[in-house]
């Protein structure tokens, strides 16, 4: 399986490695990249076995980035982009993932253009899988081989299924794979373990979200998902429920209703934690007043009290932490 990643604009190869030829079986492989010349600070970390590909990459830039990225042959992607809000642009079709989001996706010959705008600290990282190791980890357990093969139908329909940023467990799991400091021999079988608990969670994500989805119209469904795209693009303004429902006719309940049956929250939360995670990206840079100004807030006081409801403590303990 041959993965590659390549930024245009400066002619750089962050990447480009085929996993399948990897020597040592069930040994990882690691290669970085430190990039530093004029207004570009790069850095890509790629970890490798002939099974699991696992990629880390921060790009700042005061130029835009257009990072080609490549896959070719049968696999399972899981992705998360934790900082920056870059574009993807998928056979002519622009695709906006929230940060912090989960992305599940299939593909055979995986070819993406990855948009990192100008002024903007973007991270993101990236699990790989050939499709075949997938389903001939789940034949070994009698318990997951059903499950997994449901699943891999869901994301073959689906091309990408995203799983939204208040998804925790998920978030967790792919954490905890990019993070764990097994030794190079122990960390393959840990990833197995770990993936095998991926199918189990995933497997009762979709069982609940298709339990709540039922009974609800499926153009409430749709319109809920452009006020979620419109949130996205707009919470620093902070728009009211009124504003939302008028954008997509509907009435208020119903958007309210709808809103927390579709994604699990309110709308007032999702926009609340779309600005403390945004909060957290300019902590180091920007004054108090001058974030709480960015996210739409009246006051520094104001936003000084979210917060510390959110993560426990209060701006200026967590600059120095």
């Amino acid at each position: 399986m041959l993965i590659k990643s390549y930024l245009e604009e400066i002619d750089l190869t962050l990447f480009e490695l085929d996993i399948d030829q990897t020597s040592k079986k069930g040994s990882f492989e690691i290669e970085q990249v430190n990039y530093n010349k004029g207004d570009n600070l790069i850095t890509s970390q790629v970890e490798y076995a002939p099974n699991v590909c696992i990629i880390q990459t921060t790009l700042k830039s005061k130029t835009d980035l257009t990072d080609h990225f490549l896959i070719e042959g049968e696999h399972i992607l899981i992705s998360q982009i934790s900082k920056g809000k870059p574009y993807i642009l998928k056979q002519g079709k622009k695709i906006d993932p929230t940060s912090g989001s989960i992305n599940l996706g299939y593909g055979k010959n995986f070819k993406e253009q990855i948009y990192n705008l100008s002024n903007q600290h973007t991270a993101y990282s990236i699990i790989i899988f050939p499709r075949a190791y997938v389903l001939s980890l789940a034949k070994k357990e009698k318990w997951s081989f059903e499950i997994v093969k449901k699943l891999l139908q869901i994301i073959e329909d689906a091309q990408r299924e995203p799983f939204a940023t208040f998804y925790f467990p998920v978030q967790n799991i792919l954490n905890q794979i990019i993070e764990s400091k097994w030794t190079k021999n122990e960390r393959m079988e840990y990833i197995e373990l770990k993936l095998k608990e991926l199918f189990l969670v995933l497997n009762y994500h979709i069982s609940q979200k298709n339990h709540l989805l039922k009974g609800i119209n499926p153009i409430f469904i749709d319109k809920v998902r452009k006020v979620r795209e419109y949130i996205e693009r707009n919470f620093h303004e902070t728009p009211t429920i009124k504003e939302l429902a008028k954008h997509v006719f509907l009435n208020e309940l119903q958007l309210k209703q709808s809103f927390k049956k579709v994604y699990g929250t309110t709308i007032r939360a999702y926009i609340i934690e779309l600005k403390m995670k945004k909060a957290l990206e300019l902590i180091n840079d920007y004054k108090i007043n001058e974030i709480a100004e960015m996210l739409g807030y009246q006051s520094a006081p104001h936003f000084i009290t979210i917060f510390k409801q959110y993560y426990g403590c209060s701006p200026s303990k967590m600059t120095k932490n």
